[in-house]
């Protein structure tokens, strides 16, 4: 249930930083992607490697943090776009 929680704060935040670029938040949707997605290839590594059961959870965990760090590192290098007069919109934090 935490891992949720932590998802949805994450990606909520991940928004505002995309709006304060004048991006669409729709990019944050990339969060929770790559974080699941790290998460099954995690404990799928580990099930090839002989882990069974709960064994293979600490691995998916390090993949989620892997693919939720990737996205994070993705969203926020994007630049921002300029508005109408040419200069990037104020940042909100």
């Amino acid at each position: 249930m935490i891992e949720i929680l932590i998802i949805l704060s994450v990606t909520r935040n991940l928004g505002a930083g995309l709006r304060g670029k004048n991006r669409s938040a729709a990019w944050s949707a990339l969060f929770p992607v790559l974080w699941f997605l790290g998460e099954i290839v995690g404990a799928s590594v580990a099930v090839m490697n002989g882990a069974e059961g709960f064994d293979a959870y600490g691995p998916a965990l390090v993949g989620a943090f892997a693919g939720g760090l990737l996205a994070w590192v993705i969203i926020r290098a994007l630049p921002p776009i300029p508005d109408d007069n040419g200069l990037p919109k104020a940042r909100v934090l």
